[in-house]
Parts: C-alpha cells; sequence; structure tokens
C-alpha cells in the first residue's frame, strides 16, 4: 500500500483502522509463512495441496479476524456495526487476503507445471551431488536421522557411511 493509500485510510477511518489494518496482514502473512513452511517440509509436498492449504488457511484467519472483529464490536457497543464500520472491517480484512498474492501465483504456477517444485532438500549440501539413487545407498551414519539423507547432514551433524 502506497502513502498516499495509507494516509487516505487513516484519514477516512482514523488511525485505530490502520493498526487493524496492519495486524490483520501481520496475522496473515505469519499463518500463510507457517502453512507453506509445514507443507513444504512434509515429505510429500506437492503444490496443489500447498496451494490450496495456504489459500484456504488465509482465507480462514482473514474470516476469522473479521468475525472477531464484528463480535468485539458487538460486545463492546451493544450493536451491530454500522454499514461503513463494515466496510471498514472488510477493508481491514481484505488487506490480509493480499498477503497470499505472490506465495499463491508462484504455487500455482507449480502446481501448472510451469515452475520447477522439486527443489534440492535443506540438509543436503549444495557444493556437492549426491550419489544416484540408483548407486550404493550412502547414508548418514546416525541411526536418528530424520532425513535419511545421502550427505552429511545438518539436523544431526553426522558424517556420511556407506551402507
Amino acid at each position: 500500500m502506497s502513502r498516499r493509500d495509507r494516509e487516505r485510510v487513516v484519514r477516512e477511518t482514523g488511525p485505530e483502522a490502520w493498526g487493524a489494518y496492519l495486524r490483520e496482514r501481520i496475522y496473515a502473512t505469519l499463518t500463510g509463512l507457517a502453512i507453506v513452511l509445514v507443507v513444504g517440509s512434509s515429505e510429500h509436498a506437492e503444490p496443489d495441496h500447498a496451494f490450496l492449504a495456504l489459500v484456504l488457511g488465509v482465507i480462514g484467519i482473514v474470516v476469522a479476524g473479521l468475525v472477531s472483529d464484528i463480535v468485539s464490536h458487538l460486545l463492546s457497543r451493544g450493536a451491530l456495526p454500522s454499514a461503513e464500520e463494515l466496510l471498514t472491517f472488510v477493508r481491514i480484512a481484505g488487506g490480509g487476503l493480499s498477503t497470499v498474492v505472490t506465495p499463491g501465483i508462484l504455487l500455482l504456477l507449480a502446481w501448472l507445471d510451469v515452475l520447477d517444485s522439486k527443489t534440492p532438500s535443506p540438509h543436503r549440501r549444495s557444493s556437492t551431488s549426491p550419489p544416484s539413487p540408483s548407486s550404493a545407498a550412502s547414508r548418514c551414519a546416525s541411526p536418528t536421522c530424520p532425513a535419511a539423507c545421502a550427505w552429511s547432514c545438518s539436523r544431526c551433524s553426522s558424517a556420511w557411511a556407506s551402507s
């Protein structure tokens, strides 16, 4: 949002609405990040699952924030919000939806096979290529390594050993 847009929001709805707008964006951003990290770290992360989880999760947190604003208004003032106040609440909630745009587009492109969604696992060394899957398996020496990685593992700090 540009500075001019921010000044317009503050002028039309007050500084409290600007704070609520930022709060909603932060909640939605953190929710989206958590969803992407959890889905991305799963064993079978697929772009369609990640896209749907991200979109539905962020929509869920935005709707929860909107309902929370309406209920808190009802409890604190004893009446439903006016049309103008409801419009302000919807604008605030809409700011949270904008946080899904960039990761949503990237996941959608991966789902449509425009982008390659298969990236190297974060626990592999990028400086050396791991052995091919058809070669003799070299695994992490630690039996507790969650990744059973082919090279030295930053998660368990064990050197690889031939099995």
